[in-house]
């Protein structure tokens, strides 16, 4: 890879275009900055382009380089996503059946246990390792690779959703000016995200395990989300917290100072394979204050 494509890029804020970033905080040889004017939070300078493409298609980011065992886990994934379309059945004015597209939808969980609610899905992901498991286990239409390059028809779409994805894409405006575009008049966009604003991320600072700035990119906000989608023709109708379902392993990664520690498997196995796998998988649902935002198309297709 040369030189030209892999140094990282300096970029203009996502959400409002400003170019003012005043330094938040240094994470792993990146500066994450906020935007003076509308104070979302960034990545400035970004890695490449190719860089981002690059760790999402190594296998390992699944298995063992961000996510300790992501297939292993797919029951706790899952549950994760049934108290998600639980909570969206609450929402008034949410659309309850039709064609359902999850963006970064990695092994097609969601769109599993969106499909077991009648839903017509499909999804977009840009590991082949991801995409390949989605369409040949779950047998679910998923498009390899990234927003630019898929070919959907406009007003194709009931829902669109972003499952902790939005943070990873380079350009966040760009993506919900796209999923207006695909989404029928009234139709609606679901985020699931890191919430910056959240007590967690404010009490840990830079130890915030979500402050992973080769992969999260951008650190949203309710109200950079709500500003966001306002620019790009949705009318914001919920923001609140949202928790996940994570084996104890995961958990356990996700701890500050604990995601290099390779050797835990090794420590609890010293407790006996057996029980050390089945503390390891145990479930825990934990609601630490990410973000579940919730926006509807305007009808007159503006943005």
């Amino acid at each position: 890879m040369s030189t030209s494509t892999s140094a990282p890029t300096h970029v203009p804020c996502g959400v409002c275009g400003a170019d003012q970033p005043v330094p938040v905080l240094f994470k792993d040889g990146y500066r994450i900055v906020r935007c003076t004017l509308c104070a979302h939070v960034y990545v400035n300078p970004r890695p490449s382009s190719a860089a981002i493409s690059e760790l999402y298609r190594d296998p390992g980011y699944f298995a063992g380089t961000w996510y300790l065992d992501y297939l292993g886990n797919e029951d706790n994934y899952r549950r994760t996503f049934r108290e998600l379309f639980d909570l969206l059945a609450r929402i008034d004015g949410l659309p309850r059946t039709g064609r359902f597209l999850d963006v970064g939808c990695a092994a097609g969980f969601l769109l599993a246990e969106a499909r077991e609610r009648g839903w017509q899905v499909e999804g977009v992901e840009l590991s082949p390792t991801m995409a390949q498991h989605a369409r040949t286990s779950l047998g679910l239409t998923v498009h390899e690779g990234r927003l630019e390059d898929v070919e959907l028809a406009s007003g194709r779409f009931d829902v669109v959703c972003f499952s902790d994805s939005l943070e990873h894409v380079e350009d966040p405006r760009a993506a919900l000016a796209w999923a207006a575009e695909l989404l029928r008049p009234r139709g609606a966009l679901v985020v699931m995200t890191p919430n910056v604003d959240s007590l967690l991320a404010r009490i840990l600072g830079a130890r915030w395990p979500h402050y992973t700035p080769t992969e999260h990119i951008h650190y949203f906000s309710p109200a950079s989300l709500r500003r966001l989608a306002l620019a790009t023709g949705f009318e914001p109708a919920h923001a609140g917290s949202f928790g996940h379902c994570w084996s104890v392993g995961e958990l356990l990664r996700q701890v500050p100072g604990a995601r290099q520690a390779k050797e835990l498997p090794g420590a609890l196995s010293l407790l006996g394979s057996g029980l050390a796998q089945r503390l390891l998988a145990r479930p825990v649902f934990l609601d630490v204050g990410d973000l579940l935002f919730v926006a509807l198309r305007d009808g007159s297709g503006a943005g």
